[in-house]
């Protein structure tokens, strides 16, 4: 069963992946968006993430705060210079490894592999998108030791008493939230 708006969010508790503890309820007063996705080889992650923390500085300094999970091991991150120089120092938004799915299957975030089939990406139109990723430098399958090449994207946007006003599971492994939505959100506290 998925969650759905009007609830209050899960609570958790854990460490992003600079080992920094990290507190959903340290948030109250804020509205928040929660990102989760598949792993640090996956182009159609890459770009959104390329995407987002074009637009997360002026949306934190508007108060919202971004946590974006991945399946990966920590060390993914840290070797990875995207993640550190493009993402990490920006300050703008903040990663978490969760590779046994705790706060996934917390939120319930789904495993599909019928979701992940090529043909769903190709029939959502989601191929481009993997050329303009390959084109930015993001290459990948989608395939890391250790994650579900099956994990299908959500999202969750929680006003500042951390009630969902939006969760959104995506319909393939490519489908994430669209930033007009997010952005709407951040001027409105409407979806």
């Amino acid at each position: 069963m998925t969650l759905t708006k009007g609830q209050f969010a899960p609570q958790f508790e854990t460490e992003d992946i600079l080992g920094n503890p990290l507190r959903l309820s340290e948030l109250t007063g804020r509205k928040v968006l929660l990102s989760f996705w598949r792993n640090t080889n996956c182009p159609l992650c890459s770009l959104f993430l390329y995407k987002l923390i074009r637009q997360a500085e002026e949306w934190k300094a508007k108060g919202l705060e971004i946590l974006v999970f991945y399946e990966s091991d920590k060390k993914m991150f840290l070797r990875s210079p995207f993640f550190m120089n493009d993402v990490l120092k920006r300050g703008c938004l903040r990663l978490v490894s969760d590779p046994q799915r705790k706060i996934y299957d917390l939120y319930r975030v789904e495993v599909s592999p019928q979701k992940a089939r090529l043909e769903v990406l190709e029939a959502a139109g989601r191929f481009p998108s993997v050329a303009e990723a390959g084109k930015l430098g993001f290459e990948g399958d989608g395939e890391e030791a250790g994650t579900n090449f099956a994990a299908i994207p959500a999202d969750f946007l929680l006003n500042a008493k951390h009630q969902l006003e939006l969760t959104r599971y995506g319909q393939d492994a490519g489908d994430n939230i669209p930033l007009e939505v997010i952005a709407r959100f951040v001027l409105t506290g409407k979806v």
